[in-house]
């Protein structure tokens, strides 16, 4: 499966990437591409960073090459290289897991620590996620995971330095922040926040700032604000609110280009319910979960329960929000199993 392309055109995008990366620096990628190289990198430094690492250590420059071709059709080596770094990060995520379940739970400790290792070892998602795509999503899950388990040890300064990484990884990680910001307020008040804002923004700007200088402000802003509205669609092959609705009036097996827009698009009339885009709604019905989650968060700000509140919040972005990826219920699902491992008091 290592050698095996995976979904080929995300595939070429990494290639491009990747190679861009080891020809010219991480910190000057980010301007626009080139005629030749693919699309302009649109995804965070450090999940970047990472696929490139595993060219640079296992496959290296495949020099120059037609138009037409990849090295990824030539030679399984560079698909592996990609996807080696990332397998890495799953068999980290799972001691992350391990340790968590040994630490936290007052009884029978070894068989819960074994038992959330081995759901996390075998879960579809991870195997999916990264030894068929090769996508980044693990890495995200692994920062999302330690952002939670720093929040649940009140470790709240280090928390906000863990969520500042995952930021850094994938925007989507901007869905933990009501949760982290409440309860970092109702358990330090201003002060907590204030310390943990300056960590992150810190954190954030340690990274992005000489990007910025190299390729430009807007290019290092690209993965924040230059996707959003990317692509309009009611959902790509998530299986949420929309896919289960609608599948029986439109084809949401087909490719992504063809699935049904969430919004007016051009000249193209979208999903609408009583005359409200399925944008307006989904994000609506999204709004009332985050309120719900928060205001739980609020009234007991001592819980022991972060990450069933967590594992909340992202389920709730994956049902209801349009637009949504199959890649999104990866991430969602491989931190799923933690929620189980719960402290009693």
């Amino acid at each position: 499966m290592l050698r095996q392309m995976g979904y080929r055109w995300d595939t070429y995008t990494f290639e491009d990437w990747t190679t861009r990366v080891l020809r010219e620096g991480l910190l000057n990628v980010y301007s626009e591409a080139g005629e030749e190289q693919g699309m302009s990198v649109n995804h965070p430094p450090l999940g970047l960073a990472l696929l490139s690492a595993g060219r640079s250590l296992w496959a290296g420059d495949p020099g120059r090459l037609p138009p037409d071709q990849h090295a990824v059709d030539l030679n399984p080596d560079y698909i592996q290289a990609l996807k080696l770094p990332i397998i890495a990060i799953d068999l980290l995520l799972i001691m992350v897991g391990y340790t968590y379940a040994y630490a936290v739970v007052p009884r029978r400790r070894s068989w819960w620590a074994i038992g959330i290792g081995a759901v996390l070892a075998f879960n579809p998602a991870l195997l999916i996620n990264s030894a068929w795509w090769g996508q980044t999503d693990g890495l995200l899950a692994l920062f999302l995971v330690l952002t939670v388990i720093a929040l649940h040890f009140r470790r709240l300064t280090l928390m906000w330095f863990f969520y500042a990484l995952a930021l850094l990884i994938k925007f989507q990680a901007a869905l933990l922040f009501p949760l982290l910001l409440i309860l970092t307020w109702r358990r330090q008040g201003w002060k907590g926040v204030l310390r943990g804002g300056i960590v992150s923004f810190m954190t954030v700007l340690f990274i992005l700032i000489p990007i910025a200088v190299n390729s430009g402000l807007a290019g290092a802003l690209r993965p924040y604000f230059g996707t959003v509205g990317q692509y309009p669609f009611v959902t790509v092959k998530a299986h949420n609110l929309w896919f289960w609705g609608l599948s029986s009036n439109y084809d949401l097996t087909g490719a992504w280009h063809t699935m049904p827009f969430d919004t007016h698009v051009g000249a193209t009339e979208g999903i609408q319910i009583a005359g409200v885009s399925a944008r307006t709604v989904g994000f609506a019905l999204f709004g009332l979960c985050v309120l719900w989650i928060s205001i739980q968060a609020w009234r007991a700000p001592q819980r022991r329960d972060e990450f069933l509140l967590a594992t909340a919040l992202h389920m709730s972005f994956l049902w209801f929000p349009p637009k949504c990826k199959f890649a999104i219920f990866i991430q969602r699902s491989s931190s799923s199993p933690l929620p189980c491992s719960r402290t009693e008091h």
